[in-house]
């Protein structure tokens, strides 16, 4: 038998005392990030999207009315009409708003009398 100041002792809570809430916070700091960044990225998506709708918005108007009626319409949605070709029917268009470029392209149809 072994000395009783030898002997096996069970371990002391003493040394665990005050590890949860350092473990939590650490948990709770890395969660705060993970939501930040999908807030972020989903953000940043939404604003591509927006972007393209109006790039779309300012092709078909470009291609109804021409350059003047695009640069209206890209004006009216706070965007930058950065450049605008027309190839006979068909209109290419590149917008710029929130720091997204966003290119669309628009064909005017005629439609023969009926």
């Amino acid at each position: 038998m072994l000395p009783a100041h030898m002997a096996p002792q069970a371990p002391s809570r003493r040394r665990e005392r005050g590890v949860f809430l350092p473990a939590f916070a650490l948990w709770m700091a890395v969660a705060v990030l993970c939501a930040v960044l999908v807030v972020g990225v989903a953000g940043r998506a939404s604003e591509r999207a927006q972007v393209q709708s109006f790039a779309d918005a300012v092709a078909l108007a470009g291609a109804a009315e021409g350059e003047a009626a695009a640069s209206r319409i890209a004006d009216a949605n706070g965007a930058e009409l950065v450049s605008y070709r027309q190839n006979g029917n068909a209109v290419e268009v590149t917008v710029a708003a929130f720091g997204v470029r966003a290119m669309a392209v628009a064909e005017r149809q005629i439609r023969p009398a009926a």
